[in-house]
């Protein structure tokens, strides 16, 4: 079914779109866990001024990493989780259930070894970072999907309503009270998790797709 699965891959037990259920895993754990934890979770593990110190280590990396999940309040929650829905049935069609968590949880963990080296305070918290980290991967992928070799009608019409609601998303100044349309879009660069997320996932993004456009030149020139 194209509103399952991309034509464009190769169907398998770890690629296939099982139903969304790595979207909605992600979108239901981080609404309970602000709805039954609440403050005390950003108390222990993901209140964004809480100063950690010069050090990098793994007490660093953890908190910086479960700093992804925590949340100031329910329309927080609410915002970061409608964005990372509209990302994740993209890439979930994409990817498959297995490859959007793999993808999840390896540019959360990327975002919390590169927040955890920066010096000084991480003023941030929230989904957010997750979010424009696969904003950059959507974005890298897109273009990647533009070649001959991975040229899909439906992934473009896809892809590009997904993109136009990204940059809609991204023109937002201050939570949702106003919107400034922009080349570069005013909450990618005055944000520090959000610039930050935005370059991991454009370098996961690049590590993925530059060996597998590789990979698919070598075979045509094979045939």
């Amino acid at each position: 079914m194209k509103l399952i699965d991309s034509s464009k891959k190769r169907l398998a037990w770890y690629s296939r779109n099982y139903f969304y259920a790595a979207t909605i895993a992600v979108v239901l754990t981080n609404i309970l866990l602000y709805a039954l934890l609440d403050y005390y979770w950003e108390g222990a593990y993901g209140n964004g001024h809480v100063s950690w110190g010069k050090s990098f280590d793994f007490e660093r990396i953890l908190r910086c990493f479960l700093n992804n999940f925590s949340h100031s309040n329910l329309q927080h929650v609410l915002l970061n989780m409608l964005c990372f829905f509209v990302a994740g049935l993209y890439l979930e069609r994409k990817t498959g259930s297995l490859g959007l968590l793999g993808l999840v949880l390896s540019i959360a963990i990327l975002q919390g070894c590169v927040c955890a080296a920066a010096d000084g305070d991480m003023g941030f918290h929230g989904y957010s970072g997750v979010n424009y980290a696969l904003y950059a991967y959507i974005l890298i992928d897109y273009l990647f999907s533009l070649g001959t070799a991975r040229r899909n009608k439906t992934d473009l019409i896809f892809g590009g309503v997904v993109l136009a609601l990204i940059y809609f998303a991204m023109c937002f100044n201050g939570g949702t009270s106003e919107v400034s349309f922009a080349v570069y879009p005013y909450d990618l660069l005055h944000n520090l998790g959000h610039g930050t997320g935005f370059f991991c996932g454009a370098i996961v993004a690049l590590l993925i797709q530059i060996p597998m456009a590789a990979a698919r030149r070598s075979a045509q020139a094979q045939r």
